[in-house]
This record gives C-alpha cells, structure tokens and sequence, in this order.
C-alpha cells in the first residue's frame, strides 16, 4: 500500500514536460541577420547572397555597372562626333574612281553612298564629280603653270590640269537629308582644277568644260 502511495505522489508532483518549441524557418529578422553576419566575420568566413555572390561584393556590383554604362556611351558619343566632324577625306577618297566602278545603272546613287558623300550636318550635296584618272596623272596637276587665284576669293592658289580629264558628274534631283539622296549621272570630260600642298591635291575645287 505504501509503494503504491509513493508511486502515486511522485507521478503528481512530478513535472510535466516541456514540449518542444516549433523552429522557424522563415526568414531571420534584421537583427539575426546582423548576429549572423557578424558571427560569420569573426570566424573568417565569408557570407553569400542568393545569387551566390559574396554580400560585400553584392553592394558594390549596381554602382560599378552604371559607371560603366555611362563611360561606354560617352565614348560612343565622342566617336560619332569625331566620325561626324573630325573625318579628313583625302581628294582621292572623294573624287577619284580608277578604273571606273562597274554600275551599269545609278551610278551616282551607288558612288555617293559607297564613299559616304554628304554635306555638313547630314544634308545632300548638290553636286558632286568623280575623276576618272589615274592618280598620278591628277597630281602632275599641282605642277601646272595655270595657276590662278581660287573662286573663294582667298589667297590660296589653284592649279588647272594642262588636259581634260573623263569625270562623272552627279546633280541632286531629290531628297535633302543622306542617305535619301538621288543624283542624275552626266559622263563628261572637262579640266580639273584643285589646291595643292607640298604632297600633292588637297581639294577638288571645280571642273571647266
């Protein structure tokens, strides 16, 4: 009877379990977070972001990227204006076609899109000659004993070729900004005349039938 008593009182005033407390796996707090990290510095290990990339080189990654957009469309923008405003064509470039180009038809149309031929800011030139000729033959020009003074009334010198030369001649018929532009071709022969330096042509100034 007593060991049933003792046995009776020990289950009474035994306490009762604890049970155990539901772990939460949801997102830490900020605060957590901040232990975390803190705990994970002082053991030298280094905490990663979802994306797999270290956190103290997360922060950094958004600024870097912009500076970098921004100084690439600068020198996108610098390259378009020195591409626009800086081009120096050489009169070879620009009017000198030998041996003629084989385009059966729209020949100006083909030559003035292929050698980039425009005025300033984008406009459609009015004209425009190609010489065909061999260059030597066009820079014997610059030893020519014409000379005279050059319609720009400036105190440049012209030089006038001593013998006609083939040449394509190209009139605007339509359009007024590049590249909607549309020339009527003329096959003609004519004297040339041009500035000269001492390395030979600078610019095609005019042609004298």
């Amino acid at each position: 009877m007593r060991r049933c008593f003792c046995s009776t009182f020990f289950r009474v005033i035994r306490p009762a379990a604890r049970r155990p407390k539901a772990l939460n796996f949801g997102s830490p707090s900020g605060q957590q977070r901040r232990y975390v990290k803190q705990e994970a510095n002082h053991q030298g290990k280094e905490v990663f972001t979802s994306s797999g990339l270290p956190a103290e080189d997360a922060k950094g990654i958004s600024p870097l990227m912009i500076l970098m957009v921004i100084i690439y469309l600068m020198f996108l923008f610098w390259e378009n204006e020195q591409n626009e405003e800086g081009e120096a064509y050489t009169i070879e470039q620009l009017h000198v076609d030998y041996p003629q180009s084989d385009v059966p038809v729209r020949y100006c149309n083909h030559m003035v899109l292929q050698r980039v031929i425009r005025g300033p800011d984008n406009t459609c030139k009015m004209d425009h000659v190609f010489i065909h000729e061999r260059p030597r033959n066009i820079n014997s020009v610059c030893t020519s004993p014409k000379m005279m003074t050059c319609q720009n009334h400036s105190a440049t010198l012209c030089f006038q070729s001593l013998t006609k030369f083939k040449m394509t001649v190209c009139q605007l018929i339509e359009g007024t900004r590049y590249p909607a532009c549309r020339y009527h071709t003329s096959s003609m022969e004519g004297f040339i005349v041009v500035t000269c330096d001492n390395m030979g042509p600078v610019t095609f100034q005019r042609y004298i039938k």
